[in-house]
């Protein structure tokens, strides 16, 4: 309960939690946590205090379980024994319980180590690893007896050891921003991470510490419209031809083609964007915002007595909701030649329309 600062459980079955106190299926009590803000170990579990703890995982230590916490607002990990509820820390935080500024990026040896704001935690063995959120990286916790180590695994240079004990570098950087939750494979051999802000899935060995991103494909197998709508589309190449020897108004006229059932999102960043280094075009704006049809005016001066062409490129990313509900992003390319022939004759037509179908 990340708000309250307080941990609480929920009894999948009839069941008993400290001193013997009985409950039935379904109620929702609090295991430990006085809801002040602060980072304060202690035997009882009601006097406890956590800064907004995010991440849960049960595991081990000297053979009795326990519940690691992410507690992430005093940037510490720390652990709550499921038999008698007391809380001890783990890594990171500071030696004052009030003080909730002692965070960094240091690997290191209990409080010595330093996180910033982790937000989930998962074992493996009797290993913790964790979201060091703040800092883009994928920590592993390890035992050393009355104390704990932290190393950083993924996103960020970091050594390790082999099988042979030797020293090895292992170079993740600029991989991760802000990962947000892990999840432990059945069997022990990888993490999933969400990576937060880069949108993405990633899986991480716990062999050789690589990364690698999860394929998703955002398809919902109960509606058949989005099995005709691709993430990714790139449109053919428009071609049209315009009069040459003076200066022109072109229009390019983008219309929506949408599979049955679907609809355009109104609501969301639609948005079109158009490249040229060409000098005979002149933009109003290299961007803006795309509609189910949209006008994007330009100017165009053709050399005259001559073939001549310019290009353009546009671009556009668009949000298209199924009859399930389930919002998708469409993105198109499309290269623009615009055309002029020599023995074209000069029309005193003021706009030309090019039509794409996207």
């Amino acid at each position: 309960m990340a708000g309250s600062h307080q941990i609480w459980g929920i009894f999948l079955s009839d069941g008993k939690w400290l001193k013997g106190c009985s409950y039935s299926k379904g109620t929702v009590v609090r295991l430990a946590g006085s809801g002040a803000e602060e980072n304060r170990n202690t035997s009882y579990p009601a006097r406890a205090g956590f800064a907004q703890p995010s991440g849960l995982a049960v595991g081990t230590h000297s053979g009795s379980s326990v519940l690691y916490i992410a507690d992430s607002e005093s940037s510490s990990i720390r652990r709550m024994s499921l038999a008698d509820g007391a809380v001890k820390a783990v890594v990171g935080a500071a030696r004052d319980p009030l003080d909730l500024f002692a965070y960094g990026d240091v690997d290191g040896i209990g409080i010595d180590a330093k996180l910033q704001h982790p937000l989930a935690v998962a074992t493996v063995g009797d290993c913790v690893y964790l979201a060091d959120s703040y800092n883009h990286k994928i920590k592993v916790v390890q035992s050393l007896g009355k104390t704990y180590k932290v190393s950083t695994v993924a996103g960020g240079s970091s050594t390790h050891k082999t099988e042979n004990n030797v020293d090895t570098k292992v170079y993740g950087c600029g991989e991760l921003n802000e990962p947000g939750g892990l999840c432990a494979s059945a069997d022990g051999s990888c993490l999933y991470i969400a990576d937060t802000n880069n949108h993405a899935v990633k899986i991480l060995s716990l062999k050789d510490y690589s990364l690698r991103l999860l394929a998703i494909k955002l398809i919902d197998e109960g509606d058949s419209s989005s099995q005709d709508l691709k993430p990714d589309l790139k449109v053919e190449e428009v071609t049209a031809q315009v009069p040459h020897g003076r200066e022109v108004q072109v229009i390019l006229r983008i219309t929506n083609s949408l599979p049955e059932g679907s609809s355009f999102n109104t609501d969301a960043p639609n948005k079109w964007t158009i490249e040229t280094s060409d000098s005979q075009i002149i933009l109003p704006s290299s961007e803006g915002k795309l509609q189910e049809v949209t006008d994007i005016p330009l100017a165009l001066h053709l050399v005259s007595g001559i073939t001549s062409e310019a290009k353009l490129i546009l671009s556009c990313v668009m949000f298209v909701c199924l009859n399930s509900g389930v919002c998708v992003t469409r993105s198109a390319r499309c290269n623009i030649k615009l055309t002029s022939l020599g023995s074209q004759e000069s029309s005193k037509q003021d706009d030309f329309i090019v039509n794409i179908n996207i």
